[in-house]
């Protein structure tokens, strides 16, 4: 079982496993013995048993005629129907040879079978299981739409591994069943690449289809390598009209594409209008904007000056109130500063004058003796 990672609707990615899914139909083959029926690969024929190596031993197609009527050398009873186990494919040349470096060119064809293109074979790498998740493109389609617009070659069921896988791939299948139709899945960042399995194998466009049952769930991925597209004109049963029939088909792809033509000239027409109206109008309302805003400045700009004057005017008239408050109290500072100095000299002076007559009695005295 290969690992998927893959995304759902919210952005959330997760690995999870994906197998393949097998159909049990009710009617079963049953031999001559009532044993079950099975399939083999049988040897049907060798190279050297082919008719060109039969003709080149003969010498003639006459004379191998002839040892087919007498003999049979075209059969080999030891080999011919024996059972193949592990057979792989091989490439031959025309002289029946194996080669061992091939290069495989890719056709691409049109509708009618005819050769569009000889390109060489794109090994792309395998991106189901990389590091970028397979994303959640949204692009839903219809269920009887898909059927009708792709062939599927195969199917594979996509299960959990744990319980939060459980959770993951159930509220996709709801969402899927919810809309009852099958969403695009794509690799890469953009969501827009095929899914690719293994490196070099068959690029698939994937579509997602979710049923539930209660807490039951089944999430199949469909795998789809070719679309479906109706040709121009009927293909008929005689291969003699088959030139006038393609003729016809070019001819009426041609109309088409010239009626194509002319109604994309008139759409880029229309949109170039759309566009310059659209730009004139935007223009307008651009000159409107400008000329309401210089009429709205104009009545609200008086208000606005005579509201700031009033307001500066108040605060210089704040600003000078608390400087006089200040120098009214630097001035009352200073008064008692100066006050109280001159009550400290005048008690100094007071101090003086008293002890001065006392000292001139002792020296007085001190004469006299």
């Amino acid at each position: 079982m290969p690992n998927i990672n893959i995304t759902d609707s919210r952005k959330r990615d997760a690995v999870v496993k994906a197998e393949s899914v097998r159909i049990y139909e009710p009617v079963q083959y049953v031999g001559p013995k009532g044993g079950q029926a099975y399939t083999r690969k049988v040897l049907k024929a060798t190279v050297e048993h082919d008719y060109e190596s039969l003709s080149e031993d003969a010498g003639s197609p006459e004379a191998l005629g002839k040892a087919l009527i007498e003999s049979d050398p075209e059969v080999d009873l030891e080999r011919f129907g024996m059972f193949l186990w592990n057979v792989s494919r091989v490439y031959i040349n025309e002289d029946e040879e194996i080669v061992f470096r091939v290069e495989q060119n890719e056709l691409v064809k049109d509708p009618w079978g005819k050769l569009k293109e000889r390109r060489p074979r794109r090994r792309a790498e395998a991106n189901v299981d990389a590091d970028i998740p397979l994303t959640w493109t949204g692009h839903m389609i219809d269920k009887h739409e898909a059927v009708r617009r792709f062939v599927f070659s195969s199917k594979m069921q996509i299960v959990h591994i744990n319980g939060l896988t459980y959770d993951f791939l159930h509220g996709m299948a709801t969402e899927l069943a919810r809309a009852n139709s099958l969403m695009l899945l794509g690799g890469g960042k953009s969501g827009k690449k095929p899914l690719v399995f293994r490196r070099g194998s068959v690029a698939y466009r994937g579509f997602l289809e979710g049923r539930v049952d209660g807490d039951k769930y089944i999430l199949l991925l469909h795998l789809s390598n070719t679309e479906l597209k109706v040709p121009a004109g009927k293909r008929t049963a005689d291969p003699a009209d088959d030139d006038e029939l393609m003729e016809s088909g070019k001819s009426a792809a041609r109309a088409p594409k010239e009626k194509g033509a002319a109604a994309e000239k008139t759409t880029k027409k229309k949109t170039a209008r759309k566009k310059a109206a659209k730009k004139k109008s935007v223009k307008k309302k651009s000159v409107k904007k400008k000329a309401v805003k210089k009429k709205t400045v104009g009545k609200k700009t008086p208000k606005k000056d005579a509201a700031r004057k009033k307001a500066d005017d108040k605060k210089t008239r704040q600003k000078k109130a608390s400087k006089k408050k200040a120098r009214k109290k630097k001035g009352a500072s200073k008064k008692k500063s100066s006050k109280k100095t001159a009550k400290k000299a005048a008690s100094r002076a007071a101090s003086s004058t008293r002890a001065r007559p006392g000292g001139s009695s002792s020296s007085r005295g001190n004469n006299k003796r």
